[in-house]
């Protein structure tokens, strides 16, 4: 983030963004279970991947913390498992049915990406140049094999 900041979600339903060189806290509260956040490229805006886990519906937020506006929030039809940002204007996020959306950062519009092979995806990125998931390896760590 911009200026020595860091971003953390709370699985509890909250967001936190403390400023190093001055000590602070921004908090977002009140939320459903925050699965990720990233910083968009030019580090002025938050993405939050939100979860709905009683009632399996999901969400993302696009908080600009400098801002005293309210995030924007878009509903997803399942909990994020995880989330990038394609460019400052898109993200790409996957859900835990493993559908691989692209999601407009100003209206919401989605638009699928992929299906991917697994499901309850609870963690990824994406680098720039390859916005697209094709496959996911899954490391069984009892095993220590990849399947």
């Amino acid at each position: 983030g911009p200026n020595k900041q860091v971003a953390a979600g709370w699985a509890a339903g909250a967001v936190s963004i403390y400023d190093l060189d001055l000590g602070t806290e921004n908090r977002l509260d009140s939320l459903p279970v925050v699965a990720c956040v990233r910083w968009s490229p030019d580090g002025e805006r938050l993405a939050v991947g939100l979860g709905y886990f009683q009632d399996s519906q999901g969400g993302v937020l696009v908080w600009d913390p400098s801002s005293s506006d309210q995030p924007d929030e878009f509903p997803l039809p399942q909990p994020v498992g995880a989330l990038s940002w394609l460019s400052d204007s898109s993200l790409v996020i996957a859900d835990w049915s493993g559908q691989s959306l692209r999601c407009d950062a100003a209206t919401g519009e989605l638009t699928p990406r992929v299906k991917v092979e697994k499901t309850l995806v609870s963690a990824a990125n994406w680098s720039p140049d390859c916005p697209l998931v094709t496959s996911w390896q899954i490391l069984d760590l009892a095993q220590g094999i990849s399947r």
